[in-house]
Parts: C-alpha cells; sequence; structure tokens
C-alpha cells in the first residue's frame, strides 16, 4: 500500500526541482488553488507491487463539498510496479515529470473545465468523451458560475429536481424495507435519502438564486462550497478566493 511517508520520500527531488508545487499527504497539487483543482493524487492501491498515481482536474465548486477525496471530474490513472526499491524513487520522479508536461492551463478556467476534452476527437464509440453532456449535475452546477443564467436555470431547476427526488424514492424505500425486518439495508437507505436529501437541500438554493439572477448571492455560495472542499482536503491554506464569471457580467 502506498503511504503518504513513501510520496513524501519519492518526490523529495522533485519538490526542490519544482518549488512551486505542494505535497498533502499523497496530494500533490499545482498552485493556484482557484475553482479548478489540478494535481497527481497517489492511491493507496491495495496491491503492495503497485503505485497507481492519478492526475486529475476538477471544479471546487461542487455542493458534496463533505467529500475528502480529490474531484477526479478529468483523470486518468496509471500504474507503476514496485520491483526494485532502490530505483523506484527516481522511476516515479520520472513518470511524475511526465505527467507535469501535460498542459494544465487547459482546464483552469470554469469555461475551459466545462469544454475540457481529453481526446481532441470524440471516441472511435461515438461517445463525447467531454464532462458534458454525460455529467449533467456538474454542467448545471458550472454553467451556474456562468454569465448566461437564462442557459443555466433549466439545467439546475432539473439537478435540484432529481436529488429531490431520490430522496423521497430512498425514504419510502427504506420504510419498505424496515417493514420487511431487513433494518440493515434499511439503515443504508435512510442514509442515501439523508445524503440526497443534503444536496437536494444545496442545490434548492443555488436554484433559487438562479431563477432571482442574484449574481452576487450565487458566486458568495459557490465561494462558500470551495472553502469547504478545501477544508476537507485541508487545503484551505493553499486556496485562494476569486470571482466567478457570473458575479463579474
Amino acid at each position: 500500500m502506498t503511504t503518504a511517508a513513501e510520496v513524501r520520500r519519492w518526490l523529495k527531488p522533485l519538490l526542490k526541482q519544482h518549488p512551486e508545487l505542494v505535497l498533502v499527504g499523497r496530494n500533490l497539487i499545482i498552485p493556484p488553488v482557484h475553482h479548478i483543482l489540478r494535481g497527481i493524487f497517489f492511491d493507496a492501491s491495495w496491491d503492495k507491487q503497485l503505485c497507481r498515481p492519478i492526475w486529475y482536474a476538477g471544479a471546487m465548486f461542487m455542493c458534496n463539498s463533505e467529500s475528502d477525496s480529490p474531484p477526479f471530474d478529468i483523470h486518468e490513472q496509471y500504474s507503476l510496479k514496485r520491483s526494485n526499491e532502490e530505483n523506484f524513487p527516481s522511476h516515479v520522479t520520472a513518470k511524475t515529470e511526465e505527467v507535469l508536461q501535460f498542459d494544465f492551463s487547459r482546464v483552469y478556467t470554469v469555461e475551459q473545465y466545462i469544454n475540457f476534452s481529453k481526446d481532441a476527437e470524440v471516441e472511435t464509440d461515438g461517445r463525447d468523451s467531454r464532462i458534458i453532456p454525460h455529467r449533467p449535475f456538474h454542467y448545471a452546477v458550472a454553467l451556474s458560475a456562468l454569465i448566461d443564467l437564462d442557459a443555466a436555470e433549466q439545467k439546475i431547476v432539473a439537478a435540484a429536481a432529481w436529488w429531490e427526488r431520490g430522496s423521497i424514492a430512498a425514504a419510502r424505500q427504506a420504510e419498505e424495507w424496515r417493514a420487511k425486518g431487513a433494518v440493515a439495508i434499511a439503515r443504508d437507505t435512510e442514509r442515501t435519502a439523508i445524503s440526497d436529501g443534503v444536496m437536494a437541500r444545496h442545490l434548492g438554493a443555488l436554484r433559487d438564486l438562479v431563477q432571482r439572477r442574484d449574481r452576487s448571492g450565487i458566486g458568495d455560495l459557490l465561494r462558500s462550497w470551495e472553502f469547504e472542499r478545501a477544508k476537507a482536503l485541508k487545503i484551505d491554506h493553499l486556496w485562494e478566493p476569486t470571482a466567478f464569471p457570473v458575479e463579474m457580467s
């Protein structure tokens, strides 16, 4: 299993060469930290013979702010085999340097986040590899951060309604399981109902601000979600509060 101490030892030469990078636990952060978090996360693989880093870029302003996992909205994982511990740190450094050559500036603003495609072309199976339209929740919240609130309103209303329906459905299922005596399943389903309900309330608050065209309020709410996410990730000392496009129109 990859530990934070191992990652710190492996990346020591790299951090000397790149003092702008910041290592927090197993998370190598690429500053600045504004709306989009970018970095390389060294996953705690179950296989002791493998190190499995993940390069990623993701929105800090999503309302699942209690999550202490990096936002892997755009990501790719790769594997490094730990066959020679003596030479392994140099292997990690070389691979990390290679990954850092990726143009992370392509995923820096909210607009770039929405439009980013890992491949310039549509996948061979015809699937669009961009965040949208396959992540409607992320798309809805990101649109709310932009200038065109007319485009955002329908999406955010639908997203809030989806979570509301999910919470109600899960609560009903929990009652049915409890009536059948399946207490453990009922408890799990109740937790889902509560979690979905929290998301519904968060999105409901954003929906109300979008419908009122309260641009300042939208910015304040999204920034508060960013701050909560930064705290959960233990990078609040790196996070820099920044205005959203919606506030600058």
